[in-house]
């Protein structure tokens, strides 16, 4: 199923009290090379990661990011999630190694995102699955890499074949 049920919820605070996720992998705070070398953060500021998780009702995929952005002038720091749908294990983990925290917050699907405490929708249309031959090769051109095999983990990954 894709993307989760969570999506035909109208109000983003229902949808987020109606999920229910189960750790697939957590991704942690940065996407690096085998040398050590960090390709982006996954988080702003302090605090912050990403993991994938399914629903532990209807199957759906979802790519969490959480971040903490300090506010600079006077006002408290906000907390910050975005809940992406991804169709696979697999395009979960070429959009973690593709896409800064910046790029994954505007994903131009609609998404869940949290504020604080506040849940909206963002994004434009309908959730469509990003092909992974395609986001193979973004990355590729955007990183200064040879292979996906010189990102850290990339044995275990299910896209080394």
């Amino acid at each position: 199923m894709y993307p989760c049920h969570i999506w035909s919820i109208e109000d983003a605070g229902k949808a987020y009290a109606e999920f229910q996720g189960e750790l697939i992998r957590d991704y942690g705070d940065t996407v690096r090379l085998r040398d050590g070398r960090v390709l982006h953060w996954n988080h702003a500021w302090d605090e912050g990661g990403r993991s994938l998780v399914r629903c532990a009702k209807c199957g759906g995929l979802i790519l969490m990011q959480k971040s903490e952005y300090h506010n600079m002038y006077d006002g408290p720091d906000g907390y910050y999630r975005d809940w992406i749908p991804v169709a696979t294990a697999e395009e979960g983990d070429l959009k973690n190694i593709l896409l800064n925290e910046g790029e994954l917050e505007f994903d131009p699907c609609r998404h869940l995102r949290g504020n604080n405490r506040t849940f909206f929708w963002t994004g434009g249309g309908e959730p469509k699955p990003d092909e992974p031959e395609d986001l193979k090769r973004r990355i590729l051109m955007k990183y200064p890499i040879r292979s996906l095999e010189e990102i850290a983990g990339a044995e275990e990954s299910p896209f080394t074949g």
